[in-house]
């Protein structure tokens, strides 16, 4: 603190504006931090919500699927060949 009080009135001038300046830029990307963290927020849930759709879009797709080609499944006959099974 002592090299403080020797500067000349220049060097405390330059050193205030520089510590004043710095503050107000600290402000400001503290500011900017907070509206891209809502952003970050905001878009995360959109992100959710679209999982949601394209899950509930895939059941409904299989669901159709199911319905248009029922399930078959493969049973071995008593001579080893494989036989058809609608399920």
């Amino acid at each position: 603190m002592d090299e403080f009080f020797q500067l000349d009135n220049k060097e405390k001038e330059r050193i205030s504006e520089r510590s004043l300046f710095l503050e107000r830029e600290n402000v400001r990307l503290l500011e900017e931090n907070v509206l891209l963290k809502e952003n970050l927020k905001a878009v995360e849930e959109d992100y959710r919500a679209l999982m949601q759709i394209m899950e509930r879009a895939r059941k409904l797709s299989v669901q159709e699927d199911e319905k248009a080609n029922p399930k078959v499944s493969f049973q071995m006959d008593k001579n080893g060949n494989l036989e058809r099974v609608n399920k």
